[in-house]
């Protein structure tokens, strides 16, 4: 699948529930697209107790709509629980953009630290509504590892089940590499 075709595609970089626009890798990644000459945007999201919710992130997204950032040429790339926001948001506000590329994403997973169990839930949507993603996106793509830290093996499966993407699995945590790479 050749999902960076055409120089119009801009992308977002969507962290997960504790993270920042630039934790892990997003730094690097959005220096590394800009050198390609493409537009990416890392929007932070409040992640203090009392705002670290759903709404507080559509709001953001929001204002990208309104200002024609986010359209059919955007992809999403989402971190952790990244990929259920944007998946919920473009269900939810009838949204159509290019795609999502998911790192690690899941929805309906219970992890070991129960902070994150009380916000990710607010992130989540029902199964069935999951599945009619592929409405609003021309493709899904799913990176994810057999030894990952939070989530289980089939967590992660079931959510590139569930979005029918294609599915990327790794040995070993080295999907950055391999992302830009395709």
């Amino acid at each position: 699948m050749n999902w960076s075709d055409g120089m119009n595609n801009n992308y977002f970089l969507i962290h997960g529930t504790f993270g920042d626009a630039n934790y892990h890798w997003f730094g690097w990644l959005r220096n590394e697209l800009e050198k390609l000459g493409y537009n990416c945007i890392a929007p932070e999201f409040e992640t203090k107790e009392g705002v670290n919710n759903y709404n507080t992130r559509k709001k953001v997204l929001l204002e990208y709509v309104s200002s024609g950032v986010i359209n059919e040429n955007t992809v999403f790339i989402g971190h952790s629980s990244g990929p259920i926001v944007v998946a919920k948001f473009l269900i939810e506000e009838n949204i159509n953009v290019k795609g999502i590329i998911s790192v690690s994403g899941f929805n309906n997973a219970v992890i070991p630290y129960e902070e994150y169990n009380e916000i990710n839930k607010d992130f989540y949507i029902n199964d069935d509504i999951l599945k009619t993603i592929n409405n609003y996106v021309k493709f899904v793509t799913c990176y994810y590892s057999d030894n990952d830290p939070y989530l289980s093996l089939e967590d992660l499966e079931r959510f590139a089940l569930l979005t029918s993407a294609e599915k990327k699995l790794f040995q070993v945590l080295c999907i950055l590499i391999l992302i830009l790479s395709i």
